[in-house]
């Protein structure tokens, strides 16, 4: 698993948040973690392109859930992050509107990298 790569080779060194649709119950975060010196911080709550709530799926047969989600930049903001050294976004579709946003408003700061898991036609409309 990417992450656990990342905290495998980094260690305190950085920080890992990962951001997700699914609650806390059912992403084992510390058990993943638990045998490496690592800070990873699991929110449950998804990016967006508008901070508010959204009706969104968290699989793709799921009931939808209601949400609080935000943008790029108001996560950094409530982290109080200024730099951001790897994006990773699997998003289940929504990563067109997210990117989108970040074309049209800017960035809050350019990562050095950025991963992006692509869902396309014609499954995408399923999720709003």
């Amino acid at each position: 698993d990417f992450e656990r790569s990342i905290a495998l080779m980094l260690g305190r060194r950085c920080e890992i948040h990962i951001f997700d649709l699914h609650p806390p119950a059912t992403v084992d975060t510390a058990a993943a973690f638990q045998d490496l010196d690592a800070v990873v911080e699991y929110h449950q709550l998804p990016i967006s392109d508008s901070d508010g709530v959204e009706l969104l799926r968290p699989w793709i047969n799921a009931q939808p859930v209601k949400l609080q989600a935000l943008t790029l930049p108001s996560i950094m903001a409530t982290l109080g992050h200024t730099r951001l050294d790897i994006l990773k976004l699997d998003i289940e579709a929504n990563e067109f509107r997210v990117i989108a946003h970040l074309a049209e408003n800017g960035w809050p700061v350019f990562p050095g990298q950025v991963l992006l898991e692509v869902h396309t036609a014609p499954l995408f409309p399923l999720f709003r």
